[in-house]
């Protein structure tokens, strides 16, 4: 079944795309900054962060910093890689098994209250930014 609007769902991918990948390199971003002052940070096996020895208004200026390089900057290769990928891709947009799933080419909306998109198989945005996940 094909979709009434399919330039509007692509407008709304490439939207999910550009916020994944400026949060996932905004993640980076702040690991490393977090990394150069050697703060006493700890990474689970699933990415969150823990820091300890800094205060929260520090924490969130680092966090900010962080944001507002990524806004102009997407240094990280992959990252930048998989956003083209995915807004650049031309392939038909369809539902998938329902009508909240649309896939197009290769990448999987899931649009809901939490939107998900998935490019190439990984979570570009949802609970995951570019592939990366932290609280």
């Amino acid at each position: 079944m094909g979709l009434a609007d399919e330039g509007a769902v692509r407008k709304y991918r490439d939207c999910l795309a550009n916020y994944g990948a400026i949060i996932g390199q905004a993640y980076l971003y702040l690991t490393e900054d977090l990394d150069s002052i050697r703060g006493s940070v700890r990474k689970d096996r699933s990415g969150h962060i823990d820091v300890r020895g800094m205060g929260y208004d520090d924490f969130v200026s680092l966090a900010q910093g962080a944001l507002q390089r990524a806004i102009k900057n997407i240094q990280n290769p992959t990252i930048r890689n998989m956003e083209v990928r995915a807004t650049t891709d031309g392939g038909p947009c369809r539902f998938d098994r329902e009508t909240t799933n649309i896939k197009c080419g290769p990448d999987l909306m899931i649009i809901g209250t939490k939107p998900q998109l998935f490019v190439s198989g990984i979570e570009f945005y949802g609970e995951k930014f570019a592939g990366y996940a932290g609280t």
